[in-house]
């Protein structure tokens, strides 16, 4: 909802064990242990977007934990 967007900062979730499934033209599961969360683009085009994101974001949340 539009009152659910006008909120910034609700948590953090750890990419680094995240999977990141791409479920149909528009919707985004992030599941994380015990939590999932269902993300919603307003196109196919946005959704890849967000997909290519969070997998770079991931895979730099990786490397940053191999350095530790």
């Amino acid at each position: 909802t539009q009152a659910e967007m006008a909120h910034t900062c609700r948590g953090t979730i750890n990419l680094s064990t995240a999977h990141i499934d791409a479920e149909d033209c528009c919707n985004i599961v992030l599941s994380n242990g015990g939590r999932t969360y269902h993300l919603r683009a307003s196109t196919e085009v946005e959704r890849q977007r967000w997909v290519t994101a969070l997998e770079l974001a991931k895979a730099k949340a990786v490397r940053m934990m191999n350095n530790l």
